[in-house]
């Protein structure tokens, strides 16, 4: 057994956490809530995937539900909310649908924001084709590598994820910029190709 003292703190940490786990799945109230689980069909897995489930649904679908509302919903530039209810109730007695189609329509006419929406949709067509002839082969090199290598290529992959997105996006914008080193190198290596058609030509003169 090895000396307590010689033990890094990393060490430490993990031998914590696994007594912390140790003694929570041998307490009776684990075992108790576990067993009532199972009888409702909710297993641990079931819980691990309902995590992300869940957080989907309260930050992207709820979210994307009201605004689908607010588009359907007419315009009162003076009222709060700026935008009439969808459903309304008549005299407590009927229930009144509302549904504007008027700001689809007017985006079908308007040339500027049908033209933006055709050009997202091919910026986004574009970037998930080039995504997925960078991805495939990069993932089946990543599959057929050594388990030394697929572990270093699995980190490389995943480690630009750690990141803030807005730092990943100034980088971008310092890689491909006017002075950046991709347009730099693409710059020379016109100017060497020039420079090489120039002396071709001359000599054949």
């Amino acid at each position: 057994m090895a000396n307590p003292s010689d033990t890094s703190v990393g060490e430490r940490l993990i031998l914590g956490i696994h007594h912390l786990l140790a003694v929570v799945l041998s307490s009776s109230a684990f075992r108790r809530s576990s067993r009532a689980l199972r009888r409702i069909g909710l297993t641990g897995r079931t819980l691990v995937i309902a995590v992300p489930w869940i957080w989907l649904l309260l930050f992207f679908l709820i979210p994307f539900i009201i605004v689908l509302k607010i588009s359907f919903a007419e315009t009162r530039w003076l009222g709060t909310p700026p935008y009439a209810p969808l459903f309304e109730w008549v005299n407590a007695q009927y229930l009144q649908i509302r549904f504007n189609f008027g700001n689809y329509l007017f985006l079908l006419r308007d040339s500027l924001y049908l033209n933006a929406f055709l050009s997202s949709l091919k910026v986004a067509s574009i970037s998930t084709l080039l995504c997925l002839l960078l991805g495939y082969p990069m993932a089946y090199a990543i599959a057929r590598a050594s388990p030394t290598w697929r572990n270093t290529l699995l980190l490389l992959i995943i480690l630009p994820f750690w990141t803030s997105f807005l730092l990943r996006v100034y980088a971008w914008i310092g890689l491909l910029g006017n002075n950046g080193p991709i347009n730099q190198l693409l710059i020379a290596v016109r100017s060497v190709l020039f420079l090489a058609s120039r002396c071709r030509y001359r000599c054949q003169g």
